[in-house]
Formats: C-alpha cells, structure tokens, sequence
C-alpha cells in the first residue's frame, strides 16, 4: 500500500488496524509515534518504509510488536542508539536503513550481536 507523501495520520491508518498488508511505504508523510499505534497492528506487516517521517525513539518501540517484519527503512527519522533495542526484537528482520539518524556505529553493533542476518545500511 503507497501511502508516501500525504498527509496521512494515525486516525487514518487506525482503518488498516487488523488487516493483511505486506508493504507499505509511509515514507515523507505525516506519520508520527502516534500513527505507529496503529501499524503495530499490522500483524501481517513485512515490509516498512518510514523514511523521513517525524518518528522518534518512543515511537520505534511500538515496531517491535510487527513479528514479521523483515524490511524496515527508518533513514532521515530522528532515532538514536534506543531505537534498536526495539530492533533487536524484530526476529525476522534482515534489512535495516538507518542513514540520516542519530544511531551510531556501536548502536549497529549491538543489533548485529543479537540478529546476525539483518544487514544494516548506513547511506
């Protein structure tokens, strides 16, 4: 589902709470922590673009509820080091983007120590 660049909110995807999706790109809409509620309610959800939304830390915690996600683009949001702890959950993850974020070198480290497949992208 192709969500990006609108203006889409958390009472909007409160709709899509339950159903079966397996993408969906929300990248460089209005989707804050709030909008996250509701797609943590996606259990079908295997990919997740977020690219340059306005999502923080509290809100990347609420991704740890998606089991099955594997594909997960958080690049230009503003996350640290405190959002891969919510990560390292994510047991079916193998793709991680990062780039543009606060999360450092060692905030890497620590996930690849708990999920050795996921790569994680930088740039």
């Amino acid at each position: 589902l192709r969500l990006s660049s609108t203006r889409i909110t958390g009472q909007g995807l409160a709709a899509l709470s339950g159903t079966t999706i397996f993408t969906l790109f929300l990248s460089d809409s209005a989707v804050n922590d709030a909008g996250l509620d509701a797609i943590s309610r996606i259990p079908s959800l295997s990919s997740l673009y977020l690219q340059n939304t306005p999502i923080t830390d509290a809100g990347a915690a609420k991704l740890a509820a998606l089991g099955n996600l594997s594909y997960l683009d958080v690049t230009g949001c503003r996350l640290t080091d405190a959002s891969m702890a919510a990560f390292a959950n994510l047991a079916r993850l193998t793709t991680l983007r990062v780039g543009r974020t606060q999360i450092s070198p060692l905030g890497i480290q620590a996930l690849q120590a708990r999920l050795p497949n996921c790569r994680v992208y930088t740039n």
